[in-house]
């Protein structure tokens, strides 16, 4: 082997491997929303009115997943957050869906 295809070798194998994982981080879609003023009842019956949800729907090839940040009216508390897969209905708006998903599982959210 010569001097050149020995330094070209591992940048061409190290460029085979980064290609493909930088490109699939590449490809993702994220879509944020933020809902004001919104009811959210907890596991209890508890209801949390105004409260502000921060919330986003990430698709790659792979998955898609919902993002939910909940908190009290004005950011002045953080409620926790839930994530998990989110199936898109592509007859329905993506915020109304995210918005449901959300508040359906606010009473299983991370505190």
């Amino acid at each position: 082997m010569t001097s050149l295809a020995r330094r070209t070798l591992p940048v061409l194998v190290l460029a085979l491997v980064l290609v493909p994982v930088l490109g699939g981080a590449a490809s993702a879609k994220v879509e944020k929303f933020t809902f004001t003023d919104v009811l959210l009842v907890d596991g209890d019956g508890t209801e949390i009115s105004g409260a502000v949800i921060e919330a986003n729907v990430k698709q790659t090839n792979k998955r898609t997943t919902g993002y939910c940040g909940y908190f009290t009216e004005g950011y002045q508390e953080s409620l926790g957050y839930y994530f998990n897969d989110f199936t898109v209905d592509p007859d329905q708006e993506l915020g109304d869906q995210l918005l449901r998903f959300c508040q359906r599982w606010f009473p299983d959210r991370f505190v």
